[in-house]
């Protein structure tokens, strides 16, 4: 009795996605088999209004062909159906748009349909939908880039430097963005980029068994000699209080570092550095080397702040000793698919906020974090889903609760995160899939 009801529920839904969509498709007889298929989908979430919500389904569901997605009320009445369309990257990525006006209280089924043959169609139903959109935060564009590859800001946080990569060719830029002006640089340069001042950035020049460090002048449009790092690319991190700590190439089994004041080129070099320390390049702001703080003018390191088996050091808010860490997890949890997570506390005490087991999900923690009345904002993505419907976006932090609340819903699916920097107390820079802008609350 119960197939027999769902048979018939099923029936009603194809006859009327026809009707919304002017009739059937030619290629599907009048009265094809419908199968409800068991089988989960893996889908993601995108949030556009109000009114307006993307689902992105992907292409490892077997290379499926999908048709339309079918929205229903409380009452199992069909109340929107949107053509599913072939995503930008994959031809067995869909992604279709349901426009209604929402109720934010009201749970919503989901059905999506797949044309097998002119005689059959199957049906697939996704976790139930509450629609969530949140817009607190206004985004301010400052310019757009084919492909990124590095990046870095200014000691004064006004300018950046940017390594782009536009069809097949290199091409450098400068940014202020106080004004958005864009400069071309002009001559050769490698990649690494690491700003000194508005004037003048270190870039590598990267071969197997050392790199070059150059300083290249904007003004005078040319590269000069500044030192030789390890191979492959060396190993430098940004400026930080004026210097720079780059890996010096290995000799005799030697591992060491070489330490730079860049206002008067004083040098000084670390022996017998302990290399297991390795440094974390993408980091701005900090010199993080492992899971401590290097410090510049001892050229020692700090007592490991994350010192648990499987752990990863993000960033040290010394003002406050509160540490941002990444958690890995045990063998049974990887196994199981879920990722690292993102823990923050107090150096010595017990995790303020830990968000807990996840399923394909990436927390990416603005560099210069700051935080305001116990909280700080951090950009978490959400992957595709087989169980519930996850958004994408900004959410904030609250330390004396423990909890994570969206304020602005990601509205782009295959969004790449090339970098994310908190600039004021409300001023935040994105680098996404190489647009840039600042992002501030409302």
């Amino acid at each position: 009795m119960k197939n027999q009801i769902l048979s018939i529920a099923l029936a009603s839904i194809f006859l009327i996605s026809c009707e919304y969509l002017n009739g059937p498709d030619p290629i599907v007889s009048s009265n094809p088999e419908i199968i409800y298929k068991s089988e989960k989908l893996f889908f993601s979430t995108f949030p556009q209004s109000e009114e307006s919500v993307e689902f992105f389904l992907s292409h490892i569901n077997n290379k499926k062909t999908f048709n339309k997605i079918i929205l229903l009320n409380k009452n199992s009445d069909t109340v929107a159906i949107a053509t599913l369309e072939k995503g930008q990257y994959h031809q067995h990525d869909y992604i279709g748009e349901i426009n209604y006006k929402f109720k934010n209280e009201d749970s919503y089924q989901l059905f999506v349909e797949e044309w097998v043959n002119k005689d059959s169609i199957n049906i697939y139903q996704l976790p139930d939908y509450k629609h969530e959109f949140k817009a607190k935060m206004t985004d301010e564009p400052l310019a757009k880039f084919e492909r990124l590859y590095d990046f870095d800001l200014t000691p004064d946080r006004d300018f950046m430097f940017l390594f782009d990569f536009k069809n097949n060719e290199r091409a450098h830029y400068r940014l202020q963005l106080s004004t958005g002006e864009l400069l071309k640089l002009d001559g050769e340069i490698g990649g690494k980029l690491r700003a000194v001042d508005k004037n003048k950035f270190l870039h590598v020049n990267e071969s197997f068994y050392e790199s070059e460090i150059l300083l290249y002048d904007v003004e005078e449009k040319i590269s000069f000699p500044f030192g030789i790092s390890s191979g492959n690319g060396g190993s430098l991190t940004r400026v930080t209080n004026g210097h720079i700590v780059y890996a010096n190439p290995v000799k005799d089994g030697d591992r060491t570092l070489t330490v730079v004041n860049l206002s008067n080129d004083e040098r000084k070099v670390v022996p017998a550095f302990a290399f297991g320390y390795s440094i974390r390049e993408n980091v701005i702001g900090q010199k993080i080397f492992g899971n401590s703080i290097f410090d510049i003018e001892s050229g020692t390191l700090s007592e490991e702040l994350t010192p648990f088996q499987g752990t990863s050091l993000l960033q040290y808010n010394q003002e406050e000793d509160i540490v941002f860490s990444s958690h890995g997890l045990s063998l049974e949890d990887y196994e199981e698919g879920y990722t690292p997570k993102l823990v923050v506390g107090k150096r010595d005490g017990l995790p303020a906020f830990d968000s807990g087991l996840e399923k394909n999900v990436v927390y990416h923690l603005p560099s210069e974090t700051r935080i305001i009345d116990s909280k700080f904002l951090v950009y978490v993505q959400y992957g595709i889903d087989k169980d519930k419907h996850r958004v994408s976006g900004f959410y904030q932090v609250d330390l004396s609760k423990g909890s994570m609340e969206l304020i602005q819903s990601e509205s782009r699916p295959n969004l790449f995160v090339d970098g994310l920097v908190q600039l004021g107390n409300n001023l935040w820079l994105t680098l996404f899939s190489g647009e840039i802008g600042l992002f501030r609350i409302e």
